[in-house]
C-alpha cells in the first residue's frame, strides 16, 4: 500500500514536470514563430524600405532595358555619358541592404529566425558591390568608347549629332586614340536623349549628310576610294 501510494506520488510529480516542460516549450515555440514579429514596428519599417528599394530596382531595371533595345543614350554637356546609369541602381541596393540590415536585427534581437530574410541581405550586399566594380570599369575603360564627337549639319541645314566610337568587348583591345578603322553613329537629339539611327564601320576620309529628292536623309562616306551611302530615314 505504501509503494503504491509513493509509486502514485512520483507519477504526479513526474506529470506536473512533464507538463511544466511542455508549457516551456510552448512559450519558447511561441518566442520563436515567425508570425509574431510580423506586427514589430521596427520589423515592418526595415521590410518596407526593402519593398521600396526592389520596386526603384526593378523600374530601373525595366527602363534601362527599354532604353537600350531602342537605341537611346544619354546626351549631356557635349558627352554621352549613359554609361553612368549603372550608378544608379546604387540608389534601390541602398535601400535594399538598410532594410535587410534593419529586419535581420529584429529577428535577432526576439530570437526569431525568418527564412531568407540573411540570404537577401548578403545578395544585396554582393549586388552593391558588383555594380560599383562593373561602375568604375565603364567609367575608366567605356565598352561604348567615343573618340570624337560633333554636332554635323545635312545639306538642308537639319543637325545631327555624329559621334566617331568603337565598342569594346571585355576582354577586346582598347585604343587610346582613334585607330584607323572605328564606328560612324549618326543620332537625333531631343533635350538630353541622343536616339542612334545608324551605325557603320569607316576609315580615315570624309562623310556628310545629304537630304535626298524623296525628303529622307542619308549619310554618304568616302573612304580608301569608294563611296558608301546609308539611309538615315527623315
Amino acid at each position: 500500500m505504501k509503494n503504491e501510494i509513493i509509486n502514485e506520488k512520483n507519477s504526479e510529480k513526474k506529470a506536473l514536470e512533464e507538463q511544466k516542460e511542455n508549457e516551456e516549450k510552448g512559450v519558447v515555440s511561441k518566442k520563436k514563430d515567425p508570425d509574431i514579429i510580423k506586427d514589430d514596428p521596427s520589423y515592418k519599417s526595415g521590410k518596407r524600405l526593402y519593398d521600396i528599394g526592389l520596386i526603384l530596382f526593378s523600374v530601373i531595371l525595366v527602363l534601362n532595358l527599354a532604353r537600350y533595345f531602342l537605341n537611346i543614350e544619354f546626351y549631356i554637356g557635349g558627352m554621352i555619358c549613359t554609361s553612368y546609369v549603372l550608378y544608379l541602381y546604387l540608389v534601390p541596393c541602398i535601400f535594399l541592404i538598410i532594410g535587410l540590415i534593419k529586419a535581420n536585427t529584429v529577428s535577432k534581437k526576439m530570437g526569431v529566425k525568418v527564412k531568407g530574410d540573411k540570404g537577401c541581405l548578403i545578395m544585396s550586399i554582393v549586388l552593391a558591390v558588383i555594380i560599383i566594380v562593373f561602375g568604375v570599369l565603364e567609367t575608366i575603360r567605356p565598352s561604348y568608347h567615343v573618340y570624337e564627337i560633333e554636332n554635323i549639319s545635312a545639306s538642308d541645314g537639319r543637325e545631327f549629332l555624329l559621334a566617331k566610337s568603337e565598342t569594346v568587348t571585355v576582354f577586346g583591345e582598347w585604343h587610346d586614340e582613334m585607330p584607323s578603322f572605328y564606328n560612324i553613329d549618326v543620332y537625333n537629339v531631343n533635350g538630353v536623349f541622343a536616339k542612334k539611327i545608324i551605325s557603320c564601320s569607316a576609315h580615315n576620309g570624309e562623310y556628310k549628310i545629304e537630304k535626298t529628292d524623296d525628303g529622307t536623309y542619308k549619310l554618304v562616306i568616302s573612304f580608301l576610294g569608294r563611296k558608301e551611302s546609308y539611309p538615315l530615314g527623315k
